[in-house]
């Protein structure tokens, strides 16, 4: 265990369905470092009545290591790059290919970039979902959200638009998002 390093399960969940219980003949560990993460995978065999062995795949974990850091390597760390709150959706099209449409002040305001992924938080419903941003013409005001994504989401709801970027971890405390805020007809209260 000792390449494993330090870590904490992100799940451990069978994935057959069925919990661990009673006595586990055997546990089998396999790690790839790469990149300072540890991709580890846990697989049981339960002993069966006639004595064989069945095999149980639990899910696959990553967790962050120190210990496998290479020299000159740093850490990084999922850090809120931008959010667009309290922005109100004016239009919903479930037959469009997917994507949300942010009005192209909106984006140039908060630094979300066309095509980059971003969090969808519906504070009406409490809907969370990702997509990629699409600007809209500059100066609709339009937050669109299209697609699949549309059966969660109804005009006049309330979201919060966030996207995130990898910082290195020794830059992460000086690290400062950009926050829009949004007026009820999307338009900007406080500057960024």
């Amino acid at each position: 265990m000792a390449g494993l390093g330090a870590g904490l399960w992100a799940s451990l969940t069978p994935l057959c369905g069925r919990t661990i219980a009673g006595s586990v003949a055997g546990l089998f560990f396999a790690s790839v470092a790469k990149w300072g993460f540890t991709l580890q995978m846990l697989q049981c065999h339960k002993p069966l009545a006639d004595g064989a062995a069945e095999p149980h795949i639990l899910t696959v974990s990553i967790f962050a290591t120190l210990s496998n850091r290479r020299e000159g390597t740093s850490l990084l760390l999922n850090m809120l790059k931008a959010k667009l709150h309290s922005a109100t959706v004016t239009q919903c099209d479930l037959h469009y290919e997917g994507s949300i449409s942010i009005d192209q002040d909106l984006l140039d305001a908060s630094g979300i970039l066309p095509h980059e992924r971003v969090d969808l938080w519906n504070v009406t419903n409490g809907a969370r979902l990702q997509t990629y941003a699409l600007e809209a013409p500059r100066g609709s005001r339009t937050i669109g959200v299209n697609g699949a994504a549309a059966r969660h989401f109804a005009v006049g709801d309330k979201i919060i638009i966030a996207a995130f970027a990898s910082v290195e971890a020794e830059k992460a405390r000086q690290h400062a998002p950009t926050v829009v805020l949004l007026d009820d007809a999307n338009e900007i209260k406080i500057p960024a």
